[in-house]
């Protein structure tokens, strides 16, 4: 994307475009790398995995798409283990795995 100021180009990125705050999530199920924002993080579904940041599109496994394939016996797609395993966000999953155990126990 471009934006023509003051008689310049000044170029601007996808990252550049995202406000710093937004959290990105990578869902399983469709393939799909989104933008939330972080007060939308306990809304999270089952399949939904936070990511510390997008999927690089250098990747030689999944070129940034986030997954390498797809399950069809789970109907599920196959995480990229170097762009997605590697950055999900570790300390979110934790919190929503014990907001979960947390409603489980409540039963």
């Amino acid at each position: 994307m471009t934006n023509y100021t003051n008689g310049t180009y000044q170029v601007h990125t996808i990252n550049n475009l995202i406000p710093h705050n937004m959290k990105y999530i990578f869902n399983v199920y469709d393939g799909t790398v989104y933008t939330i924002r972080p007060e939308q993080i306990k809304n999270l579904l089952e399949g939904e995995v936070p990511l510390l940041k997008k999927p690089n599109t250098s990747c030689k496994k999944c070129y940034g798409r986030g997954y390498t394939g797809k399950n069809i016996e789970r109907n599920t797609y196959e995480i990229c283990p170097k762009c997605v395993d590697d950055n999900m966000d570790k300390s979110i999953m934790e919190e929503l795995r014990y907001v979960a155990l947390q409603k489980n126990t409540k039963r």
